[in-house]
């Protein structure tokens, strides 16, 4: 069966996962029964992880959401972008909130440069620079893998 694509873009990720019910049923719909592809950049893509608990401290909650439930096709991890493309101080604000956040639920914080691939359970990076996985009020620094991906074009 052919794959459809659809692309969400950045901006605020509560602005993004704020869809109306009926279009988050149609785009839930589209990955789960028609076998959809979507790409996310930015906020487009935080909203495919658990929830948008991770981008707190870079996010306010304009759009006014009560659930931050995000679509969840990270294997149960939350995701924040253009993690390491700030200034030092914004950083390490940010790392020490994704350190105690950890302890509770897993986060992948991924730099501008790099992407994450999911697709029937699989997660994979791919990019020249460090990605970071906070879990268990710990972080791990891990460097894209090709053969983390390698699986997903073959």
């Amino acid at each position: 069966r052919g794959r459809g694509r659809k692309h969400h873009r950045g901006g605020r990720a509560h602005g993004a996962l704020g869809l109306e019910a009926s279009a988050y049923g149609r785009i839930r719909h589209y990955l789960e029964e028609e076998n959809g592809i979507v790409y996310g950049g930015s906020a487009g893509a935080i909203i495919f992880g658990r929830d948008l608990d991770s981008c707190s401290t870079d996010d306010e909650n304009e759009a006014g959401l009560a659930d931050h439930t995000g679509f969840n096709m990270l294997g149960g991890w939350s995701l924040l972008c253009h993690y390491t493309n700030r200034d030092p101080e914004r950083t390490e604000r940010s790392r020490r909130y994704l350190l105690k956040l950890s302890e509770t639920k897993p986060v992948y914080a991924i730099p501008e440069e790099d992407t994450i691939l999911a697709e029937d359970g699989r997660i994979g990076f791919i990019g020249n620079r460090p990605y970071y996985e906070f879990r268990g009020g710990t972080v791990t620094e891990r460097n894209p893998d090709r053969t983390s991906a390698a699986g997903f074009f073959g």
